[in-house]
């Protein structure tokens, strides 16, 4: 999400570039939003600056950032009042370094969702696609409202595929458009069968200090040499419109779309209701303005896991589970170069591992064995737990790139008496720290409400999960490590059926979990024996395997792909093996010092990580070793991939009979339209439906911003499955507004992206009404006196194993 702030009169801003900046660019972006925090002082009478802005560039943490830098492209954008939220950024193109005023222009759409001062809004009217029009000028209709000669002089769009073109128009009548310059084919090819007019408007009637922003951007105030001259415009445009200058003919999209000035609409917006609106406009302070902080962040991932230890814990497999989880998190981070923690609290918090590159440790023992020991006791503080998160990310002087908390808890904060977990809020949104949460129980033992506001207050995310059956909470930790890595490809249970002896085992051997991957016998030897010649058979039908050993997962990789992992997890009285194969039909090798690695945990779960896979299908082949009695696994396949970024959300509360909206969108370097997106909403009775997003704009073509709803009627928690497709075709969002916002003399612009094919899955958890039967988890609050310590729970490495089928 955009993670940028507006606090005391200043916007801290998250800013990365979508390449590798040289030490020129840096130079000159540098000052061209120093130069916009003066501009911005001035516009709003020494109300409004840039704070701190925090950068990087290759993309490093790129779905975290408020705006996102270009290497090249025309025009600039950004969303409509959507500052701070999910998915969402203000995306600046080159010419902004010279060319400041652009900054303040778009900050006015993307925080205020002020309209624009230059155009009226948007109008489509029917092409009447029966009719051969005499020439590629006229553009037949199906009836016009507009009189005969009142569209004269007007623009019209018409859009063919990723093409829009813009010309005057010389005649109208009822029946037909007629334009200056010919469209490059028929009118009636048109893709949506509608042409947008674009009516010319104006806030004021002459250049000067009060004509406002939202009629100019570019060099309406001044332009930046390269080496950072500023030269003032001959009438600079230096403020926001207020009631006394605003649009006297009432014709703007501003005024059609907020029916306010701009100082008006600004001060009318939460959090900046503080503000105080001039007018007349007049030029603001010329001192009194400082230079932002430029802090560079270190191209790194810094995670820190906190795991409840409170007596509620002993209830179910929640310990165990949580343990694999946090486990699963310190053996993916050895793969890479990232930086963990891991806390465990229940009234007192320790550090079972301070902020540390698992890659240097030198090995995992130690921590797994202290993460294996953790017993649950005791009652809940979950704010001096975040704090300490914190203070470990923060243990180290710089700040990174990306810097995630995952808290895991199946409870409500009570201790110490009075305090509230959400205390920790302004801390970690002071240091740019990102917190996922993980509920564990029934809703009347979690505190979903201040979960969900710790993840939506800092750019994370919120998820709940029941403790009815083994590997349940392992598995979402696994999801959310794919998420805030860039994303999961394919998450699917599988249940595989009771089994018997067979060819398998004698190709198995007596081989016990676990098994150094390069001992196992090659999958080729367990395919002959199981009678399988095609990967295809092994598919799952539906939930089920249709082999009662072997289970095959396609997983689609997009080119460019940084990483892929691959992981399956499972009970822990069960032992089953990973096998992947690549696009070409070759078993992975997953030799030390290769591009692949496997991890044969001693917990319920496998994985490999794969840098910079080959795009294409591969194929997780699970194998399980033993005969026995049926079970569900679980596969999560995920990838990073630092030009996409892929969001999805849902309220976190909802009531029956009533609509859920569920959202979507996705971003290849920028927002797309043309995706396929649906969610599947497991209902709390495991009765599924589909629900499909679309995101159709009213003036034409994709918003990007994907919507669809679902209308619960029975109570309890309900997980959607968002899956969002993109294909080569797809294009820019919002394509219309791109081309008002290019150079005047743009009568063509092509919204078209290089994107390839890609799938991404989110999963959002919402809550419906209240859970029939539920009895309220009452930890006792801390007290030594009379106290009992639970009996500790074996350790899954322990005797637990011993009796695996």
């Amino acid at each position: 999400m955009g993670m940028g702030r507006f606090e005391n009169g200043r916007f801290d801003l998250v800013v990365v570039a979508n390449f590798g900046m040289t030490a020129t660019d840096v130079a000159q972006w540098r000052r061209s939003f120093a130069k916009a925090s003066e501009l911005l002082f001035d516009a709003t009478e020494g109300q409004m600056q840039y704070g701190r802005i925090f950068v990087c560039d290759d993309s490093i943490g790129i779905d975290a950032a408020e705006v996102i830098l270009h290497a090249s492209g025309d025009p600039s954008y950004g969303t409509w009042g959507l500052f701070g939220q999910p998915g969402q950024a203000l995306h600046l193109m080159p010419y902004v370094k010279f060319q400041v005023l652009t900054h303040l222009h778009e900050m006015g759409h993307h925080v205020w969702a002020l309209g624009e001062e230059y155009a009226g809004d948007a109008v489509l009217e029917d092409i009447d696609t029966s009719v051969t029009p005499a020439d590629f000028k006229t553009i037949p209709l199906v009836s016009s409202s507009y009189a005969t000669g009142a569209l004269v002089g007007n623009d019209a769009i018409l859009k063919f595929g990723s093409l829009l073109e813009r010309h005057r128009i010389v005649a109208n009548t009822p029946s037909s458009v007629t334009v200056d310059v010919a469209f490059s084919q028929s009118p009636v090819n048109d893709s949506d069968a509608r042409v947008q007019y674009q009516f010319p408007a104006e806030c004021a009637t002459g250049a000067g200090p009060d004509f406002c922003i939202m009629e100019n951007s570019r060099g309406a105030a001044g332009t930046l040499s390269p080496t950072g001259t500023w030269t003032p415009a001959a009438d600079p445009v230096t403020e926001f419109c207020t009631d006394s200058n605003h649009d006297p003919d009432g014709n703007t999209q501003q005024e059609i779309r907020n029916h306010d000035s701009c100082w008006e609409t600004i001060i009318s917006r939460p959090g900046f209701t503080a503000s105080t609106a001039p007018d007349p406009a007049a030029p603001g302070p010329s001192a009194g303005s400082t230079a932002p902080d430029w802090i560079v962040l270190d191209k790194q991932l810094r995670f820190s896991v906190v795991v409840d230890r409170s007596g509620s814990m002993a209830a179910g497999h929640r310990m165990e589970d949580a343990q694999h989880g946090a486990v699963y998190w310190l053996e993916y981070c050895s793969a890479g170069t990232d930086l963990l923690s891991v806390v465990a609290y229940d009234d007192q918090v320790d550090t079972v591992l301070t902020q540390t590159q698992i890659s240097a440790l030198g090995g995992l023992g130690g921590t797994t064995s202290a993460i294996d020991a953790l017993t649950p006791r005791g009652a809940t503080n979950i704010r001096d737990a975040l704090f300490r998160a914190r203070d470990q990310i923060e243990s180290l002087p710089t700040r990174a790139a990306a810097q995630v908390v995952l808290l895991l808890t199946d409870g409500i904060h009570n201790f110490p008496a009075g305090s509230s977990a959400l205390e920790a809020l302004g801390d970690l949104q002071e240091g740019g720290i990102r917190v996922y949460t993980l509920g564990v129980g029934t809703r009347s033992q979690i505190d979903m409400g201040t979960l969900d506001a710790l993840a939506a207050g800092t750019g994370g995310r919120s998820y709940s999960v029941g403790d009815d059956q083994p590997a349940l909470i392992e598995t979402k930790m696994v999801e959310i490590n794919a998420e805030v890595r860039g994303g999961i490809i394919t998450t699917e249970p599988v249940l595989f059926p009771d089994s018997r002896p067979s060819a398998v085992d004698k190709v198995i051997g007596r081989s016990r979990e676990p098994v150094d991957p390069r001992e196992r016998p090659p999958l080729e030897s367990l395919l002959k024996a199981a009678r399988i010649s095609d990967l295809t058979q092994l598919r799952p039908r539906g939930e089920r395997a249709r082999h009662s050993r072997l289970v095959a997962f396609p997983v689609e990789v997009e080119p460019a792909a940084d990483r892929a992992s691959f992981t399956v997890n499972h009970p822990g009285d069960v032992d089953v093996w990973l096998y992947l194969v690549d696009p070409t039909g070759t078993v992975v090798d997953t030799t030390p010092g290769g591009p692949a690695v496997q991890v044969a945990s001693a917990a319920p779960h496998e994985f490999i990580v794969v840098d910079h896979p080959d795009p294409g299908r591969w194929t997780i082949v699970a194998v399980r070793t033993k005969p026995g009695s049926e079970f569900e696994g679980h596969v999560v396949a995920g990838g990073e991939n630092r030009n996409l970024q892929v969001f999805a959300s849902a309220p976190a509360t909802g009531e029956a009979g009533a609509p859920v909206p569920i959202s979507a969108s996705a971003r290849w370097r920028h927002a797309l339209t043309g995706l396929q997106v649906r969610a599947v909403v497991t209902s709390p009775n495991g009765a599924r439906r589909t629900v499909t997003l679309h995101d159709d704009l009213a003036e034409g073509g994709g918003s990007g911003d994907y919507v669809g709803v679902f209308t619960p009627f029975q109570h309890g928690r309900h997980q959607a499955i968002v899956t969002v497709v993109g294909r080569p075709g797809v294009s820019l969002a919002d394509p219309y507004r791109l081309l008002a916002h290019a150079e005047d003399d743009a009568d063509v612009v092509d919204t078209a992206l290089e994107v390839p094919a890609f799938v991404r899955r989110v999963v959002v958890v919402f809550e419906v009404g209240e859970a029939e039967g539920e009895k309220p988890w009452r930890e006792k609050p801390y007290g030594r006196e009379g106290r009992k310590r639970p009996v500790a729970l074996r350790s899954a490495r322990g005797s637990k194993r011993a009796g695996k089928q």
